[in-house]
């Protein structure tokens, strides 16, 4: 797709949304028109220029972290309360450690904060990115050698909401998605077991980790990434007992502490397998980070627990790991770190059944001091 097909297809998108405006405003004057018509233009050229030397996943639009507010000056954040509280999520595992040493086990004293860009109101996104949403799907595109030329769908629900917009490519081998969240999702169409990575129906995480490095060689144009790092899954078992492997991830570790961090937990990039064991798809996030509000101060991990001991009611003993990570549900207002905290709680049907193995809850607690967050 080139600029000018761009530019249709954009000018297209929007007759769909402002057609009852357009009725309504009938009467504006052509030269208005005429300048709008300028600088649309002038905005495809742009993006199409930008794309054309841009690496997939440098489309991370993450401002640089330096905080340049004073702590004084830094905003006080309005913390919901789904990020505050026992969560939902339960794991399995017959020890703690399977669920720990993924990179969220690393200390900060500052970490930043992020708007959510997102206009997100009664369960859907007021107002879709289109422009970005074509830039990522014409970039992926490019890096996974589907021609400019293939054809381009839009598919909205019957309601017509813009949060469930999805833009969409196919060529004989891939299916990109890109919907209103900045999420990609590249689905394999030719997945023939004679060729395609795979793993054994028996894989432990020794072959999920020689699968995921022979990934990161295949795909290594469309990665982009100058140190990529594979992220194993944690724990895996279900009901019964049985483990296995169906995803990995990947992200760049390139940088220092900060950057890998928010790499990491933003835009780390999943490989999913089909219930034959091939590589299925790929999938990831282009989180719009560039709206920081400054690095704020952290509790210490010892603070935190001390913390979540007061708030949930538990003795230190009961808490038996603590990890950093991002709160970035599509309707926080803010994208924020806070901290998870894991206590056993030995569901007694699963110890009776599978002798050995635990079940672990968790909590969680924003990690931004408490001064700076408003009451």
């Amino acid at each position: 797709m080139n600029a000018k097909q761009l530019l249709y297809a954009l000018n297209d998108i929007n007759d769909l949304y402002i057609e009852d405006a357009e009725i309504k405003n009938r009467r504006m004057q052509p030269g208005i028109l005429k300048t709008l018509g300028i600088l649309a233009a002038c905005i495809v050229l742009v993006i199409s220029l930008w794309g054309i030397g841009t690496k997939l996943l440098s489309l991370q639009r993450t401002a640089p972290p330096t905080n340049t507010r004073n702590n004084a000056e830094l905003p006080l954040l309005t913390v919901s309360e789904a990020i505050t509280g026992k969560g939902e999520a339960s794991y399995f595992a017959y020890d703690i450690s399977e669920l720990t040493g993924n990179g969220t086990d690393q200390a900060f004293s500052l970490l930043p904060v992020f708007r959510n860009p997102l206009d997100y109101c009664d369960g859907s996104i007021a107002h879709a990115d289109h422009y970005q949403m074509l830039r990522l799907l014409k970039e992926t595109a490019q890096r996974f050698g589907i021609n400019e030329s293939a054809d381009m769908a839009i598919e909205r629900p019957s309601d017509d909401t813009p949060g469930d917009e999805t833009f969409s490519m196919r060529s004989e081998d891939y299916l990109i998605e890109v919907n209103t969240f900045s999420r990609v999702n590249v689905t394999l169409l030719n997945r023939n077991p004679a060729n395609a990575l795979r793993l054994s129906p028996s894989a432990d995480k020794k072959e999920l980790q020689a699968v995921a490095s022979a990934a990161i060689k295949q795909f290594a144009s469309a990665l982009a990434m100058a140190a990529p790092k594979i992220m194993l899954p944690r724990g895996d078992y279900d009901v019964n007992g049985q483990q296995k492997w169906n995803r990995f991830f990947v992200y760049e570790s390139g940088g220092d502490a900060t950057t890998t961090f928010l790499n990491a937990q933003f835009h780390a990039v999943g490989f999913f397998f089909d219930e034959s064991g091939v590589l299925a798809g790929l999938s990831w996030g282009v989180s719009d980070l560039t709206q920081c509000l400054g690095e704020y101060p952290l509790l210490s991990q010892r603070q935190a627990v001390a913390a979540a001991c007061k708030a949930f009611d538990l003795n230190k003993r009961d808490i038996l790991y603590a990890e950093l990570f991002y709160h970035s549900e599509n309707t926080d207002a803010f994208y924020m770190p806070c901290y998870r905290f894991y206590v056993q709680t030995d569901d007694t049907n699963i110890a009776a059944s599978l002798p050995g193995m635990h079940t672990y809850t968790t909590y969680v607690l924003p990690a931004v001091c408490p001064e700076y967050i408003r009451s």
